[in-house]
């Protein structure tokens, strides 16, 4: 339990109870890094926040070029490439000439002459050069001050290089990700239980928001954002755009990687009546609150019954025993041709010939018995007389 996760506790009981859980040792310590962890963690976040600060002064750069008609960000896979910084000073210098902006492409990009001709035909005046050269100055600060912090980094992990490496082995991970990842969980593992627990304390694992028998939003919870931005940043670094399909470059061999026209379903004609019924099964289906017995959460559930015996001092609930497996589905059929078998066999028959039908001679209706005369008793006198009112005197 981590009351650094929970929501806040104003009321009395609430304080008392958590100073009970407390005291029974069943609240964890916060995660507290030694300080060459600290230390690495400052230079991390510093250089975290000048890695996002780049990446503004690009879509800054982005927008002024946009306002000039240039659309260089179309043709070349990055915003500030070689190709396309050549260009941009060029731009800043005088030259408006399209063919000779195309012509100072490098690399793969001169595959690509006519559409940059095409992109770096706009209206580039000397409002935007200003602007322009401003953004450049801008970022190849922020360059030096990230290769600063880098410098810095890799002195300060160079005895857990080891770590490191191991990282960088996991796709999507790179250098620099693996470096936030130390400096934020630390090079000692043991600190969190299980590995839920440190996704839980990253927070990357679903919510848990269940109050008086109701699951509330499953939203994950805040958690380290430094380190959370950062598996984020490892998870998009896998995806790759191939033939207008977005794939995972987490590939090690050429053979698994497969041709995206395999991936596209089937043409199926799908006439507006099944789509009605589809809709309307998914209407039916949906429900607004999770709520009922497949959505109790029983591991929570023992945990608090846990808990309020360690408060007072009472013998630990019994662990409940597990379901039995449901009974064995038979086939009526198939178990009716295996008894008739066993008894062939048993009998020495052969198992291989059909069996014979044999029809069931029909019973011959039984005679029906005579029926019985029911006598009606006879009603003496005496019992009518008794009948008869009396008369008054």
């Amino acid at each position: 339990m981590n009351i650094d996760q929970m929501p806040s506790k104003t009321d009395v009981s609430d304080a008392r109870w958590i100073a009970q859980v407390a005291q029974h040792g069943l609240v964890s310590p916060s995660f507290v890094p030694p300080p060459r962890i600290r230390r690495l963690r400052d230079l991390t976040r510093q250089r975290t926040s000048l890695v996002r600060e780049r990446s503004r002064a690009l879509n800054r750069l982005e927008k002024v070029l946009e306002d000039a008609g240039i659309k260089t960000s179309l043709v070349l896979t990055k915003t500030l490439s070689m190709s396309s910084r050549a260009m941009f000073e060029a731009l800043i210098a005088g030259e408006r000439d399209p063919v000779v902006l195309a012509d100072l492409a490098v690399g793969k990009a001169r595959s690509k002459m006519t559409d940059l001709r095409e992109a770096l035909t706009g209206r580039f005046e000397d409002h935007h050069a200003f602007l322009t050269s401003q953004a450049l100055a801008h970022i190849d600060a922020i360059d030096a001050q990230i290769a600063a912090f880098d410098q810095r980094i890799d002195a300060e992990t160079a005895p857990l290089r080891r770590q490191r490496d191991l990282l960088v082995t996991i796709p999507g991970v790179s250098t620099r990700l693996a470096q936030v990842v130390i400096a934020e969980t630390g090079a000692d593992m043991t600190r969190f239980s299980t590995a839920a627990a440190l996704a839980s304390w990253s927070g990357v694992a679903p919510g848990n928001n269940r109050s008086a028998g109701r699951s509330y939003s499953g939203a994950t919870t805040h958690g380290n954002v430094w380190l959370k931005g950062a598996l984020g940043d490892a998870a998009a670094g896998l995806l790759r755009v191939r033939e207008s399909v977005i794939v995972l470059h987490a590939m090690r061999w050429p053979d698994e990687v497969r041709d995206p026209s395999e991936l596209y379903p089937p043409a199926t004609d799908v006439s507006d009546a099944e789509v009605d019924e589809a809709v309307e099964l998914i209407e039916r289906m949906a429900v607004d609150r999770l709520e009922g017995p497949d959505f109790v959460d029983h591991y929570t559930e023992a945990l608090e019954k846990v808990i309020e015996a360690k408060r007072e001092d009472r013998e630990l609930p019994e662990a409940p025993e597990p379901e039995k497996p449901p009974g064995k589905v038979l086939d009526l059929m198939a178990a009716l041709q295996e008894s008739v078998e066993k008894a062939k066999a048993s009998r020495g028959e052969d198992t291989d010939t059909e069996a014979q039908v044999h029809e069931i001679p029909a019973k011959k209706p039984a005679a029906k018995a005579p029926a019985k005369k029911t006598v009606a008793k006879k009603t003496t006198a005496k019992k009518a007389a008794a009948r008869k009112p009396r008369r008054s005197a």
